[in-house]
């Protein structure tokens, strides 16, 4: 505390702590001050309040507490028995301080070795917590800036990155990556998308397109008895609804992907890739429940496994790129320890310089033999899944061919022939009943199941991409190893 007074105050030792503070440790040093006594108003009187306490409370006590557990229940149970701890309402509340919360989990998101730091906001008002956010920066590899959607659209979270000084910091760091991560979009409504993205011509067109088919169902459903027309109208309002809902989503993070990676681009340097993810929590979660609601997005369309992806491939091109280099100053070294071992005047001798070649050769070949076994393994499973996907393509084809006889026997059975014949001269469109969207009816089982085939591809291929990233880390982190306990070996 004689410490934290002296950075308040320097050589006074009676400064009012509702002052202003003049620096960025002052303020530090006020919030430390502030935390422990709330109702003081004077350093002066810091140090008797700190000896009151020490004689005062039995449970002042001071190190370091570690509990590992896997169980929820051992946990609560753990802080609720530190609550003896706590002052009553009339004094100084005494509380753990919690520096650091570790948390373990066995999570997709952190397979690959990702640690996420949760840091202070940017707007906290203890200044000693934004002092920890500026330290965690520096050391950090990544920096995600987590904000509301309607925030990062209108500037607000930029403003306050450049007052505090973070994005002088973040370009002065050389950081080429930044992610943005766009949170309650859940509050985004349709009704909002016409304001917000009334410059986009083409989605205005699309949305009061919707808009007015929408309005004019209900109308129809409002002047309909209950009966088959009605549940008929019912239906096709319900579809509606959800292809607006799915313009209004697209648009909504087409234009704030854009907005957001311009207007960070301005602040920092060109060559710097904007990530944006703008996430639904709650879309997310309700797929999880035992009745899912309709109307909700679909997993994708909340970006949260985007996200987690994103997660888990980060530490991935850390180490890849740590390994490229890794590799560009082995293949250094090893021309100059080659050297080394051919020259007379290092003092090794003739014997010893051949034994330190060939063991650099027999590490170089096994290392090689290690990237092209896994290498191998990768392009077999590449193909194999291929061979998979063109099958299941195939499958798909055949089965879409014959869906679309019986749609067509089906539709020539319903609808008389004149209808028939101008919705086919018309490509398929038409506005007549059930030949409406003809050409989708015909695709949409056929699309649906291909996009199904292609998502399992891509899922497999990026699982089998990681996969071997992993093996080829890990042998270049073997052959790092073993390289440097040899080389001590032959220069000591």
């Amino acid at each position: 505390m004689r410490a934290i007074i002296h950075d308040v105050g320097g050589t006074d030792s009676d400064v009012s702590l509702n002052t202003p503070p003049a620096t960025e440790a002052e303020g530090i040093a006020l919030a430390k001050i502030k935390a422990l006594f709330p109702d003081l108003a004077s350093t002066a009187d810091v140090l008797r309040r700190v000896k009151e306490l020490y004689s005062s409370h039995q449970y002042l006590i001071a190190g370091t507490h570690i509990l590992e557990t896997s169980s929820k229940p051992e946990a609560v149970d753990y802080m609720r028995s530190l609550a003896p701890f706590a002052g009553s309402g009339h004094e100084t509340a005494l509380w753990p301080l919690v520096k650091v919360v570790k948390l373990y989990l066995d999570s997709d998101a952190l397979k690959t070795g990702a640690i996420l730091v949760d840091l202070p906001g940017l707007r906290d008002s203890n200044a000693a917590r934004t002092a920890v956010t500026r330290q965690y920066m520096n050391r950090a590899n990544e920096i995600v800036v987590v904000t509301r959607l309607t925030r990062a659209v209108t500037d607000e979270t930029t403003g306050e990155l450049s007052r505090e000084g973070y994005m002088k910091r973040l370009k002065h760091d050389g950081r080429k990556h930044l992610t943005i991560v766009c949170t309650c979009s859940d509050n985004f409504e349709p009704n909002d998308a016409a304001e917000d993205f009334n410059g986009d011509k083409q989605f205005l067109e699309k949305y009061h397109s919707l808009n007015r088919e929408i309005e004019t169902l209900y109308s129809f459903i409002d002047c309909q008895k209950p009966g088959s027309r009605r549940e008929v109208a019912k239906q096709d309002l319900s579809s509606l609804e959800t292809s607006l809902q799915q313009l209004c989503i697209e648009a909504r993070d087409k234009h704030a992907v854009n907005s957001i990676s311009e207007t960070y681009s301005k602040l920092l340097s060109g060559d710097t890739s904007i990530n944006c993810y703008v996430t639904s929590a709650k879309h997310y979660l309700e797929h999880y429940l035992p009745r899912k609601k309709s109307g909700i997005m679909s997993v994708d369309q909340t970006q949260i496994p985007m996200l987690r992806d994103y997660c888990a491939s980060a530490p991935l091109e850390q180490k890849s790129a740590l390994a490229a280099q890794f590799v560009r100053n082995i293949w250094g070294i090893q021309a100059l320890a080659r050297e080394l071992a051919s020259n007379d005047a290092t003092g090794m001798s003739r014997t010893s310089r051949q034994e330190a070649r060939a063991e650099m050769d027999r590490a170089s070949g096994a290392l090689l033999n290690s990237l092209n076994s896994e290498s191998l393994i990768f392009a077999t499973n590449i193909q194999n899944d291929v061979q998979i996907f063109m099958e299941g393509l195939a499958a798909a084809i055949a089965k879409g061919e014959e869906y679309c006889l019986e749609l067509h026997q089906k539709t020539v059975k319903e609808n008389n022939f004149p209808a028939i014949k101008s919705a086919y001269l018309h490509h398929g469109e038409s506005t007549t009943g059930k030949l409406k969207n003809l050409n989708e009816q015909f695709l949409f089982p056929l699309g649906a199941e291909i996009d199904r085939l292609w998502k399992a591809f891509i899922s497999k291929t990026e699982g089998h991409l990681q996969a071997w990233n992993f093996q080829v880390l890990r042998s270049l982190e073997d052959f790092e190893t073993s390289w440097q306990g040899k080389a001590r070996l032959w220069m000591w």
